[in-house]
């Protein structure tokens, strides 16, 4: 029996009260193994994207295109409004879209794409070498293709109003020659479609409504 005199005590009673915690605090963490249960909140990056998670989460962006069948959906990074991948895991094919300011230009895309390939310094004349026209379904654009000792990075440039919307291809040259004509068709499928916030499709989705392996 602890006395009276022990409970009035007030650096016995601190005392008392940790070890309580401390005991409470113990049996609540101490399940068996079998019966923890765990709950993590995944970073947005990691999760697994369906169509109806990117309708919902995601900002629509104005376009409609056909993505090939053989291609899985990616996580998004800080960069892309969307991503896919293609390929065997260790040579798999990254594709975004994403917009960007337009006031850069360019030769100032080529300039950064050739960086990442580790690719010689050029001048402007000489990157826009890179540049060719290409018809989307109800635009022009600019397609770049630009190859390095391992790998290639091949873009699709549509300047609509103030901002560049580029879709982006890296892979290894490897990967680059199978998937190189999908992509390229991919490109040609596109359609921008003007929107007013909050506009839907006919059938209820966003804008970026889309078949094949569409679920950035």
């Amino acid at each position: 029996m602890i006395s009276r005199r022990l409970l009035t005590d007030p650096l016995i009673s601190d005392l008392l009260r940790g070890l309580l915690t401390a005991l409470c605090l113990w049996t609540i963490g101490c399940a068996e193994p079998g019966k923890i249960r765990e709950y993590v909140v995944e970073h947005e990056n990691k999760r697994g994207l369906s169509s109806e998670v990117l309708r919902d989460q995601y900002a629509p962006v104005p376009f409609r295109c056909e993505v090939p069948d053989s291609w899985s959906i990616a996580a998004n990074d800080q960069f892309s409004e969307r991503a896919w991948s293609v390929g065997q895991p260790r040579s798999r094919a990254r594709i975004t879209l994403g917009k960007f300011p337009a006031a850069s230009g360019i030769p100032a895309q080529v300039f950064r794409w050739r960086r990442q390939l580790d690719l010689e310094t050029i001048d402007v004349e000489a990157a826009m070498k890179d540049v060719k026209l290409i018809k989307t379904r109800n635009q022009t654009g600019s397609f770049v293709a630009i190859e390095g000792e391992r790998e290639t990075i091949r873009a699709l440039i549509l300047s609509i109003e103030s901002d560049f919307w580029i879709l982006r291809y890296r892979s290894s040259l490897a990967t680059a020659k199978k998937e190189a004509d999908a992509f390229r068709s991919f490109c040609q499928s596109i359609e921008y479609v003007e929107m007013k916030l909050g506009s839907k499709s006919d059938d209820g989705s966003s804008a970026d409504s889309t078949s094949g392996a569409e679920g950035q």
